[in-house]
């Protein structure tokens, strides 16, 4: 089996199971010393967030997962009472849905996916917005959005938004500190690090105004699942393990005569997350590209949602220029810390040939040079494009 799908979900260990399965069985609002174990773990798990993010202070609101956390920061953010600006959001026109359908403005990006800062500091001056939310690394293309350009923008214009990061994708992936970048709130998914679904939570600057959700019982278990997955949330050792199963997936592709020949890989002039690759393969069509994939064993994602039984193209990809068609046509590969080298290049050579039987062309594929920015020469460019 070759799982190359970890920017939908990652697979949960033995250690993250036992502490599922060992959880307190209390509700952490009760007074009694069940529910305080509980509260206790929900209180080290909270603990856990704030070291991991670099927060020294503020409160996590526990939710059902990055969608949950996002709606909260997006509704239930009250705008400061100290500034004159209107109920207004804005962020980029690659945000995950549960943004882009909650924002007033939206910004372009580049061709390459990122976020033109220019352009949100203008709108941001004109419209006198109370929020900004943008993501740190995109879920389709992985490529790391500026937040911290932003952030220092956001200081210098008239009403100074909240600023508010989705942190979902780029967890683990890369380093982060609140504290660092000023921004005011952040989400977070469990099951995007090894952690179980179901599980999330926003984290809340001190001194925001914030409408508080009902009251409910948290979930312990998912909780318990989520602090032992984040023992092993360490960005440096996630960037030391990827960057060879990267360079290998890639130079297989390459080498094999996929890229640049039959395909191309999006926004892969930006910096971006390793082990994220956008490709789009111009004659295929990805929903049947996944099919043949998945009879073989190999399991990856669209780059197009599926809605009402009608197939329509990703506002991510359409965004940075691709046709519908080029949109139907592409795929993402997600590569986590549970693939093996050994297994990438297995992977990407089963990807190599059924992409050439289905455009019926022979395996004996031509071969980049040397020189090539996919290849595994000398000369390569690899590591100077935003992947090293």
């Amino acid at each position: 089996m070759y799982y190359f799908d970890n920017c939908a979900t990652t697979f949960m260990s033995k250690k993250v199971l036992k502490a599922i399965s060992n959880a307190p069985q209390g509700n952490s609002n009760s007074i009694h010393i069940v529910g305080r174990e509980a509260k206790a773990l929900v209180q080290k798990a909270e603990e856990k967030v704030k070291e991991l993010i670099g927060a020294k202070d503020g409160q996590i609101i526990w939710t059902s997962g990055g969608t949950e956390a996002n709606t909260l920061a997006l509704v239930n953010t009250l705008p400061d009472p100290t500034k004159f600006c209107r109920i207004h959001r804005v962020g980029s026109r690659i945000e995950h849905a549960s943004v882009y359908y909650l924002i007033q403005e939206k910004i372009d990006v580049t061709e390459n996916g990122e976020l033109k800062v220019d352009e949100l500091v203008n709108i941001v001056n004109f419209t006198s917005p109370f929020l900004v939310s943008v993501m740190s690394v995109n879920n389709e293309i992985g490529v790391i959005q500026p937040i911290h350009s932003i952030a220092h923008h956001l200081k210098e214009t008239n009403q100074q938004p909240y600023f508010h990061i989705d942190h979902v994708q780029g967890f683990g992936k890369i380093f982060f500190n609140v504290e660092e970048i000023g921004c005011d709130l952040v989400t977070l998914s469990a099951h995007k690090v090894g952690g179980p679904k179901g599980v999330g939570c926003l984290w809340l600057r001190e001194g925001i105004e914030f409408i508080k959700p009902y009251t409910h019982t948290l979930n312990i278990p998912g909780i318990a699942g989520f602090l032992e997955a984040m023992k092993e949330v360490n960005d440096k050792k996630y960037i030391e393990y990827m960057t060879p199963i990267h360079k290998a997936f890639e130079d297989t592709l390459g080498n094999g005569g996929l890229l640049p020949e039959l395909a191309k890989i999006n926004g892969y002039y930006a910096p971006g997350v390793l082990g994220v690759f956008s490709i789009t393969i111009p004659g295929i069509s990805a929903s049947e590209l996944l099919l043949e994939l998945d009879s073989q064993g190999m399991y990856v994602s669209a780059g197009s949602a599926c809605h009402e039984g009608e197939e329509k193209p990703s506002h991510v990809l359409r965004s940075l220029g691709l046709t519908k068609e080029e949109a139907l046509s592409t795929i993402r590969i997600s590569l986590g810390k549970n693939n093996t080298e050994e297994e990438v290049i297995e992977g990407a050579r089963l990807l190599v040939q059924t992409v050439k039987k289905m455009k019926g062309r022979s395996n004996d594929g031509p071969v980049l040079n040397s020189n090539s920015r996919c290849s595994d020469g000398e000369d390569s460019e690899w590591k100077i494009l935003g992947r090293d």
